[in-house]
């Protein structure tokens, strides 16, 4: 398959930052989370937005005010859209779909905003396998399809939105309508660190483990 990528430093395509919903398990809204007295999300949009021709941050229906009122000179120094859900209560799967009706290239990359570790090099070579025909590119890892870490095109928008009406809010569910381009974890572990890359934040005591990842 022919590479999509333009040069050794950039994708064309969009970053879709998923926002944090409300975090429970991790005491608050991890969009807002801090480590050592920095934004996480600072760490994932200085690292991810340069290689992407343009970032969109994802988040529920009422919460782009108060998030750009809170990051506005963050989402201003990277040029970060901020998108919002048409509806309510339905999830990532909302997010995804408004990201990919808003943004203005054919492929969006979906990574969490507690996924603080993501290697441009695993997104660069993973991006290599978007072609014509293929509508979602995503990790398969000990029998588990990553929904996260993975390329989407405006070609599954149809499927998206069919799986919201059938009230299928998890991402995956639509993944039976198209044509999914799954990269195994074994050719991945060639290109860079995939548990790193993959890790995520859902307690506190994650962020030990990714300090000492970090070392």
């Amino acid at each position: 398959m022919k590479s999509n990528v333009l040069d050794q430093h950039q994708i064309d395509a969009t970053l879709l930052l998923l926002g944090g919903g409300k975090g429970v398990r991790m005491g608050g809204n991890k969009l807002y989370l801090e480590i050592d007295g920095a934004p996480l999300i600072e760490q994932i949009m200085c690292e991810l937005a340069p290689i992407f021709k343009e970032t969109l941050l994802l988040v529920a229906r009422g919460e782009k005010e108060p998030v750009t009122e809170k990051l506005g000179s963050l989402l201003f120094e990277h040029a970060v859209q901020v998108v919002e859900d048409e509806r309510i209560a339905i999830g990532p799967l909302e997010g995804l779909r408004s990201g990919l009706e808003k943004m203005s290239q054919n492929w969006g990359f979906l990574v969490g905003c507690d996924m603080p570790s993501v290697q441009k090099n695993l997104v660069f070579f993973m991006s290599s396998f978007r072609a014509e025909g293929v509508d979602v590119i995503a990790a398969e890892r000990s029998g588990y399809i990553e929904p996260l870490h993975a390329f989407y095109s405006k070609s599954s928008l149809p499927s998206i939105k069919k799986s919201i009406s059938n009230r299928q809010k998890k991402i995956k569910f639509f993944y039976r309508d198209i044509n999914l381009f799954l990269i195994k974890e074994e050719l991945l572990k060639l290109h860079g660190n995939v548990e790193k890359s993959f890790f995520n934040l859902n307690y506190p005591a994650d962020v030990l483990q990714m300090k000492k990842m970090a070392l």
